[in-house]
């Protein structure tokens, strides 16, 4: 970007071909931290680890509040300290060039303020809100998944408060439109057609779905590394390959849905199990992951008797992974969504201690009227 080479495609950089394959707003990110550290290696490193820091700090702060809203104060304090425990927060945070960390935080502010948004008396905040929301889609698309179900359902609960509230998400969802548009604009310059943020997905559904296709698509495994294919790519172009990929696996799914309905099973097993970190604590990693993620499963369903606002968490991680369980699933993919599953945790933990103490109150009574009861029968005293 610094050498006025900006967004090329990530496969054929060499060609200096321009590409709607990426999201502009996270290399725009490092780009202007590269730019603030004038070209130095150690500066420009330093910066990104404080960019991050300060990330992850906010997705701590979101997720305290955000199980605050739904499960009471003390709740939120003890799932902000659960998150910041919890190995891959600490793992994506030190990962400087992924964006898996910036789309967590991103993610558990969404409904947060979706709801502010909504429930505001002017109309800066939804204007605030969706501008928040159109960057979120700049940093990636997959944040829409997150973003509509939550304004489709603060519009259904807004009609308790009449039409300001679905006022407000409306103007929200046009704001962050509008902050979308000069990029889609862009790429109907560059391409002499419409493409979404990410003009992609016909790649990455024939990267899951072909004849020897994965359930699990590393880098070492994606077909554009190719040599045929990098060479069909050149040839055609970005959005015409595109949509070569897109009707190959269309054909491929049609002609083996038995096995694509096994490959989606396959994945929605990897997207929730993949081990996040490698080599000999692969197993322990996982064990790791898989044990708080469960039990904010479990604390999302119970809090859904404590009302609506349990919906705030349940409806993103139900709708953002559906893209993944039809294309290809990796561990990163899971991570953003970590964030709300970690806000049901401490209610979890809270009604087994309960349940324990409840049941140790019920046996110490019961051996305690037992004891009563023996040592009255020993002194032959009539307890009646």
């Amino acid at each position: 970007m610094l050498a006025e080479r900006a967004f090329p495609n990530p496969y054929l950089c060499d060609r200096h071909f321009p590409s709607a394959w990426r999201s502009p707003a996270h290399p725009a990110l490092l780009m202007g931290a590269l730019w603030i550290a004038r070209g130095s290696e150690p500066a420009f490193l330093l910066s990104i680890q404080l960019l991050y820091s300060v990330v992850s700090a906010l997705t701590v702060l979101g997720v305290r509040r955000l199980s605050a809203q739904i499960f009471g104060g003390r709740a939120g304090r003890h799932a902000g300290w659960i998150y910041m425990l919890y190995p891959p927060s600490i793992y994506y945070a030190i990962r400087s060039t992924s964006d898996a960390a910036l789309i967590a935080a991103l993610v558990v502010w969404t409904p947060l303020l979706v709801r502010s948004a909504s429930e505001s008396r002017s109309g800066v905040r939804p204007v605030l809100v969706g501008a928040f929301i159109g960057f979120a889609a700049l940093v990636n698309p997959i944040t829409i998944a997150v973003a509509l179900p939550l304004l489709g359902w603060q519009t259904w609960l807004a009609r308790d408060i009449g039409m300001r509230g679905v006022l407000n998400t409306a103007l929200t969802g046009a704001v962050a439109v509008t902050c979308v548009l000069p990029w889609l604009i862009r790429n109907r310059i560059m391409f002499d057609e419409w493409i979404f943020i990410r003009g992609n997905f016909g790649t990455e559904l024939m990267a899951g779905n072909r004849g020897n296709g994965h359930a699990y698509v590393g880098p070492d495994c994606f077909y554009l590394n190719e040599p045929a294919e990098r060479a069909l790519l050149e040839g055609l172009g970005e959005p015409a390959y595109n949509r070569h990929c897109y009707g190959r696996a269309i054909e491929w799914i049609c002609a083996d849905q038995g096995r694509f309905q096994r490959l989606c099973g396959r994945r929605i097993l990897v997207f929730w199990t993949k081990e996040v970190f490698w080599g000999r604590f692969a197993a322990a990693s996982s064990v790791l992951v898989g044990v708080p993620l469960a039990l904010g499963a479990v604390g999302l369903l119970l809090g859904r008797r404590l009302g609506n606002s349990a919906y705030q968490a349940i409806l993103p991680v139900l709708t953002y992974p559906l893209v993944y369980y039809i294309t290809h699933a990796q561990a990163r993919y899971r991570f953003p969504i970590d964030a709300l599953l970690m806000t049901g945790i401490p209610i979890v933990v809270v009604s087994v201690a309960t349940l324990g103490r409840k049941a140790l109150a019920k046996n110490f009574l019961r051996s305690s009227v037992s004891r009563s009861r023996n040592r009255c029968e020993r002194n032959e005293i009539d307890v009646c």
